[in-house]
């Protein structure tokens, strides 16, 4: 099985959910720890079940649940180091949750997850390709000011 659902999308919020038979992971949690939470309920997943979320930027619109929802599952967190450096300063990795530097390439829930630079108006701004198991892939990337050769590569 592979699947994807946008949860949220938009300056109000943005998160996504990708699933294989081994496991899930979200990309991006814009909105309230609780409305995360409606929202994977509302497709039948246990937040508790997730494997690690994924940040593409440092931009409220993408990570204003993530220390709360983070921190209560004790669930990762992965992004690049320019957006870690600026999560840190502003005091979101102060929780109870392990934090990873994206490198290239990086294997959970049974996905690989590639990431690649974007370019936005913040520290070090990102996409993610996912390889599922079955070999389907899907990228993510949004806040795109230029389609890039790198992301037009990966998507």
């Amino acid at each position: 099985m592979a699947s994807f659902t946008t949860l949220f999308s938009g300056s109000s919020g943005n998160a996504s959910y990708f699933a294989s038979d081994s496991g899930g992971i979200l990309i991006d949690i814009g909105r309230s720890c609780k409305q995360m939470c409606l929202s994977l309920a509302l497709i039948g997943v246990d937040p508790s079940s997730i494997g690690a979320v994924f940040v593409t930027h440092e931009h409220t619109d993408h990570i204003a649940g993530l220390r709360v929802f983070c921190s209560r599952y004790h669930t990762p967190v992965y992004a690049t180091s320019g957006t870690l450096d600026a999560l840190d300063s502003a005091g979101v990795l102060k929780g109870d949750f392990d934090v990873y530097a994206v490198k290239g390439s990086t294997d959970i829930c049974g996905m690989n997850i590639r990431d690649f630079r974007t370019m936005h108006d913040s520290r070090e701004s990102c996409g993610y390709t996912v390889t599922f198991e079955n070999g389907k892939k899907a990228s993510y990337c949004t806040d795109l000011g230029v389609v890039t050769d790198e992301v037009y590569s990966a998507v």
